[in-house]
């Protein structure tokens, strides 16, 4: 069922109930694949790190859509130097893939970051991930500049969150 086909895709600020949930995304094979990190993620370590992001360390989102429930997570850091600028991170349900929910998270994260005081996205991406790239490309994602995280080569992309 693709987005389009569904009423609008809305971001919803996680709570604790989602914990769990996003633990199994952020442990799904082809989310860690994607990873910078590959190994799977420890409970304890999760937990600490969920607790982190709800006393606000990072804004943590699920996204929903009517009729399917929760189909990903946006997250937006805060970029160390940049204070106009957040980094943006999803995850889809694996069983939500290839639906096409990928583009409508980054549009919803576009304006829920402008709300922020936000006025740039930017994504590091592996650079061997182009399914990743091709996403946040076609959304409207500009490749910024060469770099490396944790040793691998990564992409990053940058959008404004004005742009039209």
């Amino acid at each position: 069922m693709k987005p389009e086909q569904t009423a609008e895709l809305s971001l919803r600020p996680a709570n604790p109930k989602d914990r769990s949930l996003l633990f199994d995304w952020t442990n799904d094979p082809q989310t860690r694949s994607g990873s910078f990190g590959t190994e799977l993620i420890g409970r304890d370590a999760h937990d600490a790190w969920f607790a982190e992001a709800l006393a606000g360390a990072r804004h943590l989102f699920v996204a929903e859509s009517a009729g399917t429930g929760p189909v990903g997570v946006l997250r937006l850091d805060p970029v160390d130097g940049e204070p106009d600028a957040a980094e943006v991170c999803i995850t889809v349900a694996p069983e939500w893939r290839r639906e096409g929910f990928a583009p409508a998270i980054l549009k919803a994260g576009r304006t829920t970051a402008s709300g922020l005081g936000y006025t740039l996205l930017v994504a590091r991406i592996r650079a061997d991930n182009s399914v990743s790239r091709r996403v946040f490309e076609d959304v409207g994602f500009q490749l910024a500049a060469e770099q490396r995280v944790q040793g691998i080569k990564a992409l990053r992309y940058q959008w404004s969150v004005s742009e039209d």
